[in-house]
Order: C-alpha cells, then sequence, then structure tokens
C-alpha cells in the first residue's frame, strides 16, 4: 500500500501536535528541535540509511518524499520534550553568555563526535548504516552523560519512551499493510530479526534517537529540569 508510510508520518505529526497545544513553554524548543531532525533525517536517508538499512514506498515514488519531511519534523520535536510534559517538567538556571557559548561548543563537538565516528566505523570498519548509527549515537550519548549526569534519567525514559511508541506505531501499521516490513527493510543486509513486527535495527535506533535528541536542547541551553 503506497499510503503506509504516509499514514505513519501523519499519526507521528498528530502525536506532536498534541504535545505542540498542550504545552506553550515547550514550543520553541520543539520547532527548534523538530527542523533540525527534519534537515538531518531528510540528508541521511537520501545518502545513508536508503542505501542499506530500508526503501520506503512515498506516495510520490521517490527515493526522499514528502512523508521523510514530516516523519523526520514530528520526531525531532516528539523526542525533545516527551519527557517534559509527561513527568511534567520544566527548565531552570537559564546559562549566561559565558556559559551559552561553552554548551555551543560543547554541542559542536558532539555532533563533530558522531560525524567521525560514524564515518570511521562506516569506511574503515565497513560496518552498515544502521551499526554505524548504533555506534555513533552512543558514543555521542555517554559523551553528553558523563557532562550532564542529571540528564541521564531523562535521557534514558525518552528513549524508553520513544520506543514504546514505535512499537505501537508499527503494530497499527502492520494491520493496515501486514508485513510492510518485508518489502521495505533489506533485512538481509541488516541481522534479519524482527522482534513484534520490529525489526531489531530499528528498535534500537528510536531508542538511540529518544536517549540523544531527549537532553540535547537542555545541554545547549544549559538549563535543569525542575517540576512544575
Amino acid at each position: 500500500m503506497q499510503a503506509t508510510y504516509l499514514i505513519g508520518s501523519l499519526i507521528a505529526f498528530v502525536i506532536w501536535l498534541v504535545l505542540f497545544l498542550f504545552r506553550k513553554d515547550t514550543r520553541k524548543e520543539m520547532i527548534v528541535l523538530s527542523l533540525l531532525m527534519m534537515i538531518f533525517g531528510a540528508i541521511m536517508e537520501t545518502f545513508v540509511w536508503t542505501k542499506d538499512w530500508w526503501r520506503p514506498v512515498t506516495i510520490t515514488g521517490t527515493l526522499l518524499g514528502p512523508e521523510d519531511f514530516i516523519f523526520g519534523f514530528s520526531m525531532g520535536g516528539i523526542c525533545s520534550v516527551i519527557y517534559e510534559e509527561l513527568f511534567r517538567k520544566t527548565h531552570a538556571e537559564r546559562r549566561n553568555r559565558t556559559e551559552h557559548r561553552h554548551h555551543a561548543r560543547l554541542i559542536a563537538f558532539i555532533v563533530g563526535l558522531i560525524v567521525i565516528v560514524g564515518c570511521f566505523s562506516a569506511f574503515v570498519l565497513r560496518l552498515n548504516s544502521a551499526e554505524s548509527w548504533t555506534l555513533s549515537t552512543i558514543v555521542a550519548i555517554t559523551a553528553i552523560w558523563i557532562v550532564r549526569r542529571d540528564l541521564i534519567i531523562p535521557s534514558l525514559l525518552t528513549g524508553a519512551i520513544i520506543t514504546s511508541f514505535a512499537f505501537l506505531g508499527f503494530f497499527i501499521l502492520n494491520l493496515i499493510q501486514p508485513n510492510f516490513v518485508y518489502h521495505w527493510w533489506l533485512l538481509k543486509d541488516l541481522t534479519g530479526v524482527v522482534i513484534l513486527g520490529v525489526p531489531s535495527e530499528d528498535i534500537i535506533w528510536f531508542f538511540t534517537m529518544g536517549a540523544f535528541i531527549g537532553p540535547i536542547y537542555e545541554l545547549w541551553q544549559g538549563t535543569r529540569l525542575r517540576n512544575i
């Protein structure tokens, strides 16, 4: 079914919209991370993930479709604030100018770390894009945890929540198009392990995406989370 990916992307956008309307104080964070993730996702989808991970059917019949932009945009915003909204957290201790420069450099370092480790694992270790993603994001997440131990729990819980959403989403899409995973995913290039309808690589992707994106805004802004 050609609209399956679109339906999945729109489900994600509905969740994004609910979160956006529910809390005014998290809207800036959502918009920033949504736009960044949309751009990042489109680049990765075009040049990396569709090479040896998956090739979904888009409504335009092209390698990169409108679904990719919708899904990337939605995922960025959901990952960034889902912990804050579910656990009623807000930001405190705004950073000063010196701290802002420090945290901006830190973010640049972590992003650079992802690129370096990703390229090393892909071109030197000859890992596929799923393995490269896992290795590079684990390194980046660990770097965040070392610098900001207070963000470890929000990071882990965000990853767990996003993974739970993923299982629910795949369940719904399997009702619409049974076994679509076996048609879209390049399982011969992956482990081929599918758990409750979700490829094992995607379970890791959703968890690491949530664990990485979840605390990144707080790290960048130099803020801490407190109860509302």
